[in-house]
């Protein structure tokens, strides 16, 4: 799904010629481990992103003590 997104931010960033084009994703996994770090996802950026495009991932959390768990465990 991010893969197709970041083909479909940079068809219309073109289509509308915006200056600027973005994708938000959130994050809906249990286990929130860097998906933009992944091979595939590397190559969808090489392909799809110049200097006018970026990826945001925004974690979505189902309550807050998931999130407080996982910061807690990064800090």
């Amino acid at each position: 799904a991010l893969i197709r997104g970041m083909g479909q931010a940079k068809s219309y960033r073109v289509k509308k010629q915006a200056k600027l084009g973005a994708l938000a994703c959130f994050d809906l996994r249990k286990v929130k481990a860097s998906i933009v770090e992944h091979e595939a996802v590397q190559k969808a950026t090489e392909r799809y992103y110049d200097d006018r495009m970026a990826t945001v991932m925004l974690p979505l959390y189902g309550i807050a003590e998931d999130a407080q768990d996982e910061i807690a465990a990064v800090g």
